[in-house]
């Protein structure tokens, strides 16, 4: 299954999601990619959402977009580098490539809900995509009920079930405290001395 849908196993970590896609496979529920290619990213990112040729897309970020917003994106995009320093083009392109892919998940998952005789659709995705005030949901149609979850890791032993996030109803409308999974710092790469 991982291998037919051509599922990118070092971005993500194929044993977490298989149960997911093999009960949507098992109850006939259609599985569908909703995220830009890493090639049509790379386009974005150095030629504009106009590079995609989708005037539609182009128009929903155009739509969505703030200067307020923008600026949080590209606050995300610095502290998800380790606070990596971009030239100002090739911020404001990541920042680019991150609506669209917001704008194309949205557009995805509502054509998936909205499909006869469906009753609504499940967009799996990071929580920066997640976040209401600038992910997925700022994209949607109008009318279109979205319900967001977070999944949070916490330091503790706060794991548990999903509840309401108190605070934070524009972020997340339910967070779900998860234990921290190990890891290495993903910030060494960016700490070591370039190779001479």
């Amino acid at each position: 299954m991982a291998k037919a849908g051509r599922f990118d196993r070092q971005a993500w970590d194929w044993p977490v999601y298989q149960p997911l896609l093999e009960t949507a496979l098992a109850h006939g529920l259609p599985v569908v990619a909703a995220n830009l290619s890493r090639a049509e990213a790379r386009r974005v990112v150095s030629g504009g959402i106009a590079a995609l040729g989708d005037p539609a897309l182009a128009a929903a970020v155009a739509l969505a977009d703030t200067p307020a917003r923008r600026a949080a994106l590209e606050t995300d995009i610095l502290e998800g580098h380790c606070g990596h320093r971009f030239p100002a083009p090739t911020l404001a392109g990541m920042v680019a490539a991150q609506q669209a892919r917001d704008a194309l998940m949205a557009r995805i998952a509502a054509r998936a809900a909205l499909d006869a005789g469906r009753r609504g659709a499940v967009l799996i995705t990071g929580s920066g995509h997640a976040r209401k005030d600038r992910g997925v949901p700022a994209y949607l149609p109008p009318g279109l009920r979205a319900i967001s979850l977070a999944f949070v890791e916490t330091a503790g032993p706060d794991a548990g079930a999903a509840v309401p996030a108190p605070g934070a109803e524009t972020i997340y409308d339910y967070v779900w405290p998860t234990a921290a999974a190990p890891r290495t710092d993903p910030c060494l790469a960016f700490r070591k001395p370039a190779a001479r």
